[in-house]
């Protein structure tokens, strides 16, 4: 990693990170509730995350139309509630298109007042990572961005789930202004760090909404209740800056952003947490930002000088 830092990686490494790739013998995916993913841009984002849940399907429930079958309770899918306008005497907007806005849109589409994203189906189930979207809660240590695992939803007084079809399996399901909250489990920044626990309630926002017909165009705004969280299964580089991972699953590269490469790969403990569903490419030069490299050699520089006493008010007699 350090060689990638500066620009100054090898084919052999290139080729010790390919080793990775998940077609080659002993890489597999790790766990649903341990796994991330890294992904540039936020529509691939929203895809992987929905092709994990689709995968936690396929591993715990029963491919069936049949409404008696029980569905596991681990398992829901949290659907916004949507209106046209705010206020009391504001309408549901129209069936068929609250119908096509959970089919056709992630959170990558729709986008809250305040700038934050907002997922019009939260499929939810136990231990998911997830995240924190809003800095409402800064106070309690909980900023936008901060990780958390989902451990259980409660119902306000009289809700209850409704069974619904999706993707070919019966899912429970429920509105989010049915629900009093869900409760959460803050990732450990250590193993000897204590469990800490939190609740997030629904909120409403007036929103954007995007369809791929109208190609991105954002639609008239309307008022979204859900909660202020979302998948975070699959993150973009941005977030995973700084963070530390057991495990880390590349979805693709992008090789157009300098250091976007380094910094995904350097938020993994080590190689055998990695896995690849895309090599990377040998014939490709992996330079560094000149700015970056000048940064890093004066700060070396100075740190070298203060360890030698050079320039400060004492200077090393002895060496």
């Amino acid at each position: 990693m350090r060689r990638f830092r500066v620009g100054q990686a090898t084919k052999k490494d290139i080729q010790t990170i390919n080793t990775r790739y998940i077609e080659n013998d002993n890489v597999v995916f790790p766990p649903t509730t341990q796994m991330r993913c890294a992904c540039y841009r936020n529509d691939e984002r929203c895809a992987f995350n929905s092709a994990v849940f689709l995968k936690h399907l396929e591993a715990t429930h029963v491919k069936t139309d049949d409404r008696s079958v029980e569905c596991p309770k681990h398992t829901c899918i949290i659907k916004a509630t949507m209106r046209c306008n705010r206020g009391k005497n504001s309408q549901l907007i129209h069936p068929s298109m609250y119908n096509r806005i959970l089919d056709e849109c992630g959170d990558c589409d729709i986008k809250s007042s305040n700038g934050t994203f907002v997922d019009p189906a939260l499929k939810f189930f136990y231990n998911i990572p997830l995240m924190n979207n809003t800095n409402k809660r800064i106070k309690e240590g909980l900023a936008n961005g901060t990780p958390c695992m989902g451990q259980y939803i409660k119902l306000k007084h009289g809700s209850k789930f409704v069974k619904e079809n999706w993707e070919g399996y019966m899912v429970n399901t429920i509105k989010a202004h049915e629900i009093d909250y869900i409760l959460c489990k803050k990732e450990k920044k250590t193993s000897e760090s204590s469990e800490e626990y939190f609740k997030v309630k629904p909120e409403g926002s007036t929103c954007t909404v995007k369809l791929s017909q109208f190609k991105g165009l954002p639609l008239l705004k309307i008022f979204i209740i859900q909660l202020p969280i979302n998948c975070n299964i699959s993150t973009t580089g941005h977030k995973l800056q700084g963070k530390t991972l057991n495990s880390l699953v590349v979805n693709s590269w992008e090789y157009s952003v300098p250091h976007w490469i380094y910094v995904v790969l350097s938020r993994v403990r080590s190689l055998n947490c990695l896995v690849l569903n895309e090599k990377l490419d040998e014939s490709r030069t992996y330079s560094a930002n000149s700015q970056v490299i000048k940064w890093e050699r004066n700060i070396k520089d100075k740190v070298e000088k203060k360890l030698l006493g050079i320039g400060g008010n004492k200077i090393m007699s002895n060496i």
